[in-house]
């Protein structure tokens, strides 16, 4: 029995698996991955091949060369969600009102009023102000 070499991508690094059996289940391979990278094998979404396919879902027993790992392949891998929420999105800034009066005028008022929201204060360039 041939021992075969496989790369595994995740966020941004590589893994080598060494010593892969070449009569390796697709179970096992994601078992081995999550021993690599900390991703348990249910929440493994796995591609190979070039352009990378997805590996579907097939029964226990099939071995990886059935489903395209060869000798040096790279795999490619993503994390499916385990049922954690979603990323909370940043807060969005309010609408800012309809001011009244001069045009020159609700410039400074809406630009006090967009500061309130940045870090950076916007600095009133109207000399009529003063």
């Amino acid at each position: 029995m041939a021992l075969m070499t496989l790369r595994v991508r995740h966020c941004g690094k590589a893994v080598t698996l060494e010593g892969v059996p070449e009569d390796c289940t697709v179970e096992g391979l994601r078992q081995l991955i999550a021993v690599e990278t900390g991703v348990p094998s249910e929440r493994q979404v796995l591609k190979v091949g070039t352009p990378p396919a997805l590996i579907k879902e097939v029964a226990p027993d099939a071995r990886i060369q059935e489903v395209g790992c060869c000798n040096r392949a790279t795999l490619i891998l993503e994390e499916r969600g385990g049922g954690e929420p979603e990323p909370e999105l940043p807060p969005k800034l309010p609408e800012l009102p309809e001011l009244g009066g001069s045009d020159e005028g609700n410039a400074a008022k809406r630009r006090r009023l967009e500061a309130q929201g940045e870090e950076e204060v916007l600095v009133d360039d109207d000399d009529d102000d003063d």
